[in-house]
């Protein structure tokens, strides 16, 4: 019985695991290729897309790209698949191997009418963190880097400096 349930859970791992890698892997090549903005609605859920704009998505996007380079490997660290009422949840967590050096990749997904959607999705590296001053969440005090737009611990947006300040933003003229 036990090796019966241990086989079944090993099957539902790896046949999730081999929908979700394929996904994570289009979403490098979109980063790669240019294209990863269009994918902010086809490939997030309602959820990621009510805390994070268009233009937040494209910037970590466009921040993976210039400060990591291409995704040139990952393997699987971690990965947890769940029930909830309806609806199956993905956790997966994966260390890569990126050409400016290494990271770990850390996704939430959920199933929505079939498919799989990214209700979070972050990669942290020590390449991020080299050379830039430290600040603490306002949220959960986790440290983060002066220039992070999302904490890395808890996901919430950072505020920029002009947010911080509550003052307008300047005029310029052309």
């Amino acid at each position: 019985m036990v090796g019966s349930c241990a086989g079944l859970l090993y099957f539902g791992f790896k046949s999730a695991d081999a929908t979700v890698s394929p996904l994570i892997d289009a979403l490098f090549a979109a980063i790669d290729n240019g294209t990863f903005p269009e994918t902010y609605e086809t490939e997030t859920t309602k959820e990621f897309r009510d805390v994070t704009t268009k233009q937040q998505y494209a910037d970590i996007g466009k921040s993976i790209a210039t400060r990591l380079g291409r995704l040139k490997s990952k393997s699987v660290k971690g990965f947890n698949m769940r029930q909830f009422n309806a609806d199956s949840f993905v956790d997966a967590t994966y260390d890569a191997t990126f050409e400016k050096g290494q990271g770990t990749i850390t996704v939430k997904m959920k199933r929505e009418s079939g498919v799989w959607k990214l209700v979070l999705f972050g990669v942290n590296s020590p390449v991020f963190e080299a050379n830039r001053a430290i600040a603490k969440c306002a949220s959960c005090g986790a440290p983060h880097t002066a220039t992070a737009l999302f904490c890395p611990s808890c996901g919430k947006a950072i505020p920029t400096s002009q947010e911080k300040s509550g003052s307008p933003p300047t005029p310029t003229s052309n």
